[in-house]
């Protein structure tokens, strides 16, 4: 499971996307590839490159662009809670506008709708 998007910004990258989706498949061919894009970008100079590549290459492209909404984005004054234990408050606007937890639950909500069980 990917999820790039926002980082794939140059004419060379883009034009490198499908050939990353077959290289995986070259040395794992059974796997499921399941692409996740769409928060932050221009949907069609970033995200459409990686839809049609994944439609080309046997992979799953998983658009979330419509979740990405005041809603489901961390906010100013949040408190975080760090992978070691440490907590802080959101004083940042660029940090505000990432994912907040309704917004990884709708995108963890988004990928398992996809999954075939």
């Amino acid at each position: 499971m990917y999820i790039l998007g926002d980082n794939i910004n140059t004419l060379e990258k883009k034009a490198t996307l499908g050939e990353f989706i077959q290289e995986i498949h070259s040395v794992s061919p059974k796997a499921k590839i399941y692409w996740i894009y769409g928060w932050f970008g221009d949907y069609d100079t970033a995200f459409t490159p990686i839809k049609n590549a994944c439609e080309a290459n046997g992979a799953t492209g998983i658009d979330v662009n419509d979740l990405n909404t005041t809603k489901n984005q961390n906010q100013l004054g949040a408190t975080r809670h760090g992978i070691n234990g440490e907590t802080w408050r959101i004083t940042r606007p660029g940090e505000a506008i990432h994912l907040g937890d309704k917004g990884m639950k709708a995108i963890a909500d988004r990928v398992i709708s996809n999954f075939d069980f």
